[in-house]
């Protein structure tokens, strides 16, 4: 059974996880078909009623556009964020990225 720190603390993180994924836009079955993380679980993730491995931390925090520390302590790190345009074949997406975890190579053409 969880201690009353820890319960807090998984409903503060649950939380901050339920934010982010309603002002990215996503369903949780959205979310569950991109991340392969169960409509279900995720429910008991933003709840406070399940914790999660680090593995479903990454996941959300890269779908998210996010950093871990993020989600876990509600602060967003120093790391730059920035919003590119990716164009292939006339589609184009927008997206906030954080540089965290982006790496790109360019050869010219």
């Amino acid at each position: 059974m969880k201690d009353k720190e820890e319960k807090i603390f998984d409903e503060k993180i649950g939380k901050t996880i339920q934010t982010e994924r309603r002002n990215k836009g996503y369903s949780r079955q959205q979310v569950e078909e991109l991340t392969g993380i169960s409509h279900t679980s995720l429910y008991e993730i933003e709840n406070g009623q399940k914790g999660f491995s680090v593995y479903r931390l990454k996941l959300l925090s890269q779908l998210f556009g996010v950093t871990s520390d993020y989600l876990i302590n509600g602060e967003q790190s120093n790391l730059p964020t920035k919003k590119i345009r990716i164009e292939i074949n006339g589609l184009s997406v927008e997206r906030g990225l954080n540089l965290e975890n982006i790496y790109i190579s360019t050869t010219e053409l």
